[in-house]
């Protein structure tokens, strides 16, 4: 076991280090397991989610000369581009969803990218939580979707940040994975 403070090597039994600080779990490691699942089960929801999207999106794709909505009385066939917009966008929505869950993956399995990978995601997460939330639900026609994940993007975001950006995050998840 190591010390959280100064990162030296702990004898079992030991309950305060040379440094005066007592032994214990860091944050990270009591938050490390629980934020890999929280990942995992977002991404499952979005991976869920974009390939509604890309259902929706080919299915568009595919009937391109039968979609057609009404301007002014007259009805105008939609575009290749219109109807390929919701694929784009389920594509994307896939690959966030990839992403989330290999940092979830990462950090259930103490791997050194892990931490790296989650505190990008997570500054993502704050980011387009709003982007992503509005648009699928706009797509999907569904605001308690939305509504759900731009709740819950920003609030997996600020946790990942609040557990892994802390002044000893770094050392501390090095120690939980062995790496020191």
């Amino acid at each position: 076991m190591l010390c959280n403070s100064c990162g030296k090597e702990l004898q079992p039994g030991e309950t305060y280090c040379g440094c005066g600080t007592a032994v214990g779990t860091s944050r990270v490691a009591r938050h490390r397991r629980r934020l890999g699942i929280l990942w995992m089960g977002y991404a499952i929801f979005t991976l869920l989610s974009g390939m509604m999207m890309l259902f929706i999106g080919v299915t568009a794709i595919l009937s391109s000369g039968r979609m057609s909505h009404w301007e002014e009385g007259v009805e105008v066939s939609a575009t290749l581009f219109q109807n390929a917009v919701p694929a784009l966008i389920g594509a994307l929505v896939l690959v966030w969803g990839i992403v989330s869950l290999m940092a979830g993956r990462g950090l259930l399995q103490r791997v050194s990218w892990g931490r790296k990978l989650a505190v990008v995601i997570g500054i993502f997460s704050l980011l387009f939580s709003f982007l992503f939330g509005g648009v699928m639900g706009a797509v999907l026609f569904n605001p308690i979707f939305s509504l759900c994940s731009i709740l819950f993007g920003t609030a997996l975001g600020t946790y990942t940040l609040w557990v892994l950006m802390s002044r000893k995050a770094k050392r501390e998840y090095d120690a939980v994975s062995g790496q020191s």
